[in-house]
């Protein structure tokens, strides 16, 4: 199927009602960073559009308003979203444009719900989705991204090794059974737990 001009400045109305006009933005430069790796890739045009156009459709979504969503529509979530309910806004943004919008294809849908925190199987337009929303032009710099920029071009299965321990959440077993240490290298002081690999949090503390 492919999606008329109409309908994605429909999508794009849509979006800038709804999103902050930062997250509108930066919707707009995944949409276009998007499309420049679907050339270079030669990927269907139409579907990575809508499928970027959509990645965030649910990002401005409080948590409650997640939570309730995702209750009312009966939709499965993980672990580690459920720990982190913003995790779940690519699921939900693609149950919308399925459900308001009619979206019914898969590799668009899966585009939508991947690019949070991807995962082992995924096809071009996801890989394309998923690292056009990692290196878009207005991303803070941090330690790696020009070499994700460089790859990105280069080979699409290249930049997803690079990117993904850059980006991907785990969550580790309880201390006793499976873990018992983790030693992270960070710089010293304010922030420290921080890093361009990871960001550590202990919800006890």
């Amino acid at each position: 199927m492919e999606y008329s001009s109409n309908f994605i400045k429909l999508i794009e109305k849509d979006l800038k009602d709804r999103l902050k006009k930062s997250r509108f933005d930066h919707t707009l430069r995944v949409r276009d960073t998007a499309l420049k790796l679907c050339d270079n890739y030669e990927a269907d045009r139409n579907k990575v559009e809508i499928a970027a156009l959509f990645h965030d459709f649910a990002k401005n979504m409080s948590e409650n308003e997640l939570r309730s969503y995702i209750e009312n529509e009966n939709l499965k979530i993980d672990e580690i979203m459920d720990r982190n309910i913003q995790l779940s806004h690519g699921i939900v943004a693609a149950d919308m444009a399925r459900k308001k919008y009619a979206v019914d294809d898969h590799g668009i849908l899966n585009a939508i719900s991947l690019h949070t925190y991807g995962d082992k199987e995924m096809d071009m337009i996801s890989k394309i989705i998923y690292i056009a929303d990692y290196i878009e032009p207005s991303r803070i710099v941090f330690d790696g991204l020009e070499e994700a920029r460089r790859l990105a071009y280069l080979d699409l299965d290249m930049a997803m090794r690079f990117i993904d321990i850059r980006k991907r959440v785990y969550t580790f077993p309880k201390m006793g059974e499976k873990a018992y240490f983790i030693a992270i290298p960070t710089s010293a002081g304010t922030g420290s737990e921080v890093t361009p690999f990871a960001v550590i949090t202990d919800e006890k503390s």
